[in-house]
């Protein structure tokens, strides 16, 4: 089996446009054509990637079938060790549930809250920063005003800081 990434590479916008072609149906096919090749080569890494995508596309119309294949993203980095891309999936995870027409604020604030801990221990201080705004927005939502507002105080400073504001 190749190593995580050797494989050849899959188009992003292949992977959108397959994805669009099964988003109108109840469920996604088991695999759409470019997840399927992915897998059929081994390439873990492309293939989370693609199932990452195939989340944010599946989510427009079907936030548990989005859910679903998130997790399977978030699996697959784990197992690479990608904790970077771990919390990116988490981030989108969080949104799929803070944004929705019925929010589960608690549950995307859990989402929030380990893709900030992700962050950390990948060293992204960026990624910890940015991904840091949501769950305080969440805790907003939540009638959590002190903690909400600590975590947004947290990174305005640290954009102030870092001359970003």
């Amino acid at each position: 089996m190749p190593s995580p990434g050797s494989g050849p590479r899959w188009t992003t916008c292949a992977t959108v446009l397959d994805a669009y072609r099964w988003a109108d149906r109840r469920s996604p096919p088991p695999l759409p054509p470019a997840l399927a090749a992915a897998v059929a080569a081994g390439d873990r890494l492309a293939g989370a990637h693609l199932r990452r995508l195939l989340g944010y596309v599946v989510a427009l119309h079907d936030r548990d079938a989005g859910t679903a294949e998130y997790l399977r993203a978030l699996d697959l980095f784990e197992g690479l060790g990608a904790k970077a891309e771990q919390a990116a999936v988490l981030v989108k995870l969080a949104e799929t549930w803070s944004l929705a027409d019925d929010p589960d604020h608690e549950q995307a604030t859990r989402y929030y809250e380990q893709a900030v801990a992700l962050y950390a221990a990948a060293e992204d201080e960026t990624g910890r920063q940015n991904a840091l705004v949501w769950p305080g927005r969440c805790r907003l939502e939540l009638g959590q005003p002190v903690e909400g507002a600590a975590m947004l105080t947290e990174v305005l400073e640290a954009y102030l800081r870092d001359g970003q504001v």
